[in-house]
Formats: structure tokens, C-alpha cells, sequence
């Protein structure tokens, strides 16, 4: 039992480790979205702005 117990503790941590990257992946994923909208966004009105001017 006690080899079947670690490797399913093991098992666990690994599934564990697996969440934390998905969700600092997804974090990351989020935050570069969100600056890229930005940067298309400020663009854009920077060239609508042009044109008028």
C-alpha cells in the first residue's frame, strides 16, 4: 500500500502543478489580450484623429 499511496500523492502534486501553469498561462494569456486592445485601440483613434486634424 505504501508504494500505491506515494504515487497517488505524486500524482495529485502533478495535477496540482498542471492548474497552477494553465492558470498563470491563462493570466498571462488575458493580460497580453487586453494590451493589445489597447494598443488597437489607441492606434485607431490616433489616425482618426489625424485625418481630421
Amino acid at each position: 500500500m505504501e508504494v500505491a499511496d506515494k504515487a497517488l500523492v505524486t500524482g495529485a502534486e502533478g495535477v496540482d502543478a498542471a492548474k497552477r501553469l494553465g492558470n498563470a498561462t491563462f493570466d498571462l494569456a488575458k493580460t497580453a489580450t487586453g494590451k493589445i486592445s489597447s494598443l488597437i485601440t489607441d492606434r485607431a483613434s490616433g489616425r482618426r484623429g489625424g485625418d481630421e486634424g
